[in-house]
């Protein structure tokens, strides 16, 4: 992992990478591979991991990760309110962008609502996450900043989260609150 060997906390020895899918496909500590002529049919498989609109439907199996962002908060964090606190003047804004359906094609940073377009790095890898960055300017008061991703399938991370009973997959867009001094 990153160039040294797989640490135990990360599946050592062994650890099955399954690129643009969720985590609970990315299996550890693995005891043994058996490889069968159809889906496997798992508790999690077959019942658990599924997007469900309503209680005791069998709902679509998560496989693909949906498209997300998430940009780093700037300034200091205020405990108590869970806000950040920033000095005015020119701030930059870092992030990171993903899909399963293919490489991120744009990320939009909004700043009190008007959505512009970031600076989106390519992507290092078929299977990594993008950078990309955006200049704010900030002014003095309360700021809801958030990002936005598109991916070349087309799919754009919705402004609020698709409802899911479990709560699997909220891929809404991310919001941070910012108090600028």
């Amino acid at each position: 992992m990153n160039g040294q060997p797989l640490p135990l906390q990360h599946g050592f020895p062994l650890r099955l990478v399954v690129p643009r899918w969720y985590g609970m496909a990315s299996v550890k500590w693995l005891q043994r591979i058996e490889a069968i002529d159809h889906a496997f049919d798992g508790v999690q498989q077959a019942h658990s991991y599924h997007f469900r609109r309503l209680p005791g439907e069998r709902g679509v199996p998560c496989t693909l990760m949906r498209v997300n962002s998430l940009l780093a908060p700037p300034g200091i964090p205020d405990f108590y309110t869970r806000q950040r606190v920033l000095r005015a003047g020119r701030a930059e804004i870092l992030g990171r962008a993903w899909s399963g359906a293919g490489p991120v094609v744009r990320v939009e940073f909004s700043a009190g609502g008007e959505w512009r377009d970031a600076q989106l790095a390519a992507a290092p890898g078929a299977h990594a996450w993008q950078r990309w960055r955006a200049s704010w300017d900030a002014s003095p008061g309360e700021h809801e900043l958030a990002c936005r991703a598109t991916d070349a399938a087309g799919n754009v991370q919705p402004l609020e989260p698709p409802w899911d009973v479990t709560g699997f997959g909220n891929n809404a867009v991310h919001r941070v609150a910012v108090r600028v001094v």
